[in-house]
């Protein structure tokens, strides 16, 4: 790779005030800053406006790449030795989806230096565009270029997905690293078959889990593990994929897990009139599910089989309990709720009604 070298003339440029990951101290934040600028003295460095729990986020910009004029901007994040990324897991997350992924390096691991202690320094590709949770339409009634924009999305969402089927992709992830989900899929999937507060909801959780070795002869993909709209990179124009940001909980599981994805497509949170939040699709979700089903078979002619594309709905039945049916202690209790309730609502991806529309 070739060295990167300021451009000439470039300023620093102050970060700006937001709300910013809680791990760090005001000083520590301080410190990030200027170790950013001391490596890359002559760049402009921004901190960007949207942070994570576990990361703390600048962009790079106004540099050039060997004596090109052409400016080259990337990410730099901080993140806790706790919440370390796996260099394997995000390689191989750019091998197998492409641009849809960033490359990621790591640059310094400051764990026991006096200055920055168990603090990890990694660089990254910027996934351009918008975060969807920025851009999605606001209101349940779609209009006909609202509804032909979510299209655009929902085709690329397929087109992303299919490319952790390609038989290929498990020889580009290696040796089948189980990370901390797979390692427990029957343990939390019982868990969830006692827990969970509704019967019908309880019984999607114990029927998953008696098919849980049909979904595990599915292909081993490897999953996003966090598929929210927050990660979703779209182009603020035409609604485009750009890509997925955040891979720090990929791991390798059995394809269509991170499909509960599509569910954050077809409609939004909304606060009901006692002040709670909830999930409501959009009057043209139907349409737009059955868009992504198609699209996916047209991906993945192998999903012609009725058999595999019944293992895959309940790979994304698995993935849409463990991510919204199980609560995270360190979590607000606000959020859990939240959680549940998102639950709630997608409960209708369990009712006969919507099968019909799943199986094509």
């Amino acid at each position: 790779m070739d060295t990167l070298q300021p451009k000439p003339g470039s300023q620093p440029q102050a970060a700006s005030n937001c709300c910013v990951s809680s791990f760090l101290t005001k000083q520590t934040k301080q410190q990030c800053s200027i170790a950013s600028q001391d490596l890359f003295p002559l760049a402009t460095i921004t901190l960007l406006p949207s942070q994570g729990y576990c990361s703390y986020t600048f962009l790079v910009s106004n540099y050039f790449t060997g004596g090109s004029e052409a400016e080259s901007q990337f990410i730099l994040q901080f993140r806790h030795s706790k919440f370390a990324l796996d260099i394997n897991t995000t390689s191989a997350a750019a091998l197998v989806y492409g641009t849809y992924a960033p490359n990621t390096q790591e640059l310094l691991d400051f764990t026991g230096t006096g200055g920055l202690p168990n603090l990890r320094l990694y660089r990254m590709d910027l996934i351009g565009g918008v975060t969807y949770q920025s851009i999605a339409p606001a209101h349940i009634i779609l209009s006909e270029a609202e509804f032909e924009r979510q299209l655009k999305l929902i085709e690329g969402f397929a087109n992303f997905a299919a490319r952790g089927w390609q038989v290929d992709s498990i020889r580009k992830i290696g040796t089948h690293t189980t990370g901390k989900v797979g390692a427990v899929l029957p343990q939390k999937l019982k868990q969830l078959a006692d827990g969970l507060p509704r019967e019908n909801l309880k019984a999607a959780a114990r029927k998953t889990l008696a098919a849980l070795e049909h979904i595990k002869s599915l292909p081993q993909a490897l999953n996003h593990g966090d598929v929210l709209p927050s990660n979703i990179m779209v182009d603020p124009v035409t609604l485009q994929l750009v890509g997925l940001v955040d891979w720090a909980e990929a791991e390798s599981l059995p394809f269509g897990t991170c499909l509960y994805g599509l569910e954050h497509l077809l409609g939004i949170m909304t606060v009901d009139t006692h002040g709670r939040q909830t999930f409501e699709y959009y009057n043209r979700a139907f349409e737009l599910r059955v868009h992504f089903w198609h699209s996916l078979r047209d991906f993945i002619p192998a999903l012609t089989m009725p058999s595999l594309r019944e293992c895959v709905l309940q790979a994304k039945k698995m993935g849409t309990l463990l991510w919204h049916g199980t609560t995270v202690p360190s979590i607000e209790s606000s959020m859990i709720e939240t959680m549940r309730q998102t639950l709630f609502t997608w409960r209708l991806s369990f009712q006969p009604a919507m099968m019909i529309c799943e199986a094509f």
